[in-house]
């Protein structure tokens, strides 16, 4: 809400965030889950997307939490990763939201964490970084949900960071931004990725 304070009210008054928060509120789903549009499917990435912005703006409260977390338990598969939809195989982009949405709501307890920190662990690969199992080589993209996953459930103690960071470093292209995967085109969310990790793991 803070943001929004700042705000100028004949720009943005207490009508305006209330008429967001009650849209956002909406979106909910009697499974407990969050659609891009009201009544439309849930997923874990919508509730994810409205979780944030409903955290923003202190207003987690007016959600029903313990559905919301059912959503959630009913998207994790037996081997620790999270799908974005019923059905659909575990990705650790997912799995990162999941994370996070049940560690703001203080129920981490209610998942088998280590068994969650080897699923994404298995992902490993020798350069430092990590990719899904058929390629030997590491891409940003599943590093920073992976990590991220990792240093949300506190995994710091084998973390390998100058490994990480040297992997990381890699990926930087002469024309001033970060790529996917080394010498390739530099890519905004992939820079977004990869400033937002580098923040959290020299945190540690």
């Amino acid at each position: 809400m803070k943001i929004f304070n700042k705000l100028n009210n004949n720009y943005f008054t207490r009508k305006d965030r209330q008429k967001l928060i009650n849209w956002l509120i909406s979106l909910q789903n009697n499974d407990g889950g969050f659609s891009e549009v009201k009544d439309d499917l849930s997923t874990i990435s919508c509730s994810y997307y409205t979780f944030r912005s409903l955290l923003k703006l202190e207003a987690l409260r007016r959600i029903n939490k313990k559905k919301l977390i059912e959503f959630i338990l009913s998207n994790k598969h037996t081997d620790g990763g999270f799908s974005n939809q019923t059905g659909q195989p575990p990705h650790p982009q997912y799995t990162s939201y999941a994370v996070f949405m049940l560690k703001e709501l203080k129920e981490l307890k209610r998942i088998n964490v280590i068994n969650l920190i080897r699923w994404l662990k298995s992902f490993k690969k020798e350069d430092g970084g990590f990719n899904e199992y058929t390629t030997r080589t590491s891409n940003i993209k599943y590093t920073y949900y992976i990590s991220r996953s990792l240093l949300l459930l506190n995994d710091n103690c084998r973390f390998e960071k100058d490994k990480l960071i040297k992997f990381i470093l890699r990926h930087i292209n002469p024309e001033g931004g970060f790529s996917n995967i080394p010498g390739g085109k530099p890519n905004s969310l992939i820079t977004k990725h990869i400033v937002f990790l580098l923040d959290e793991i020299l945190k540690i």
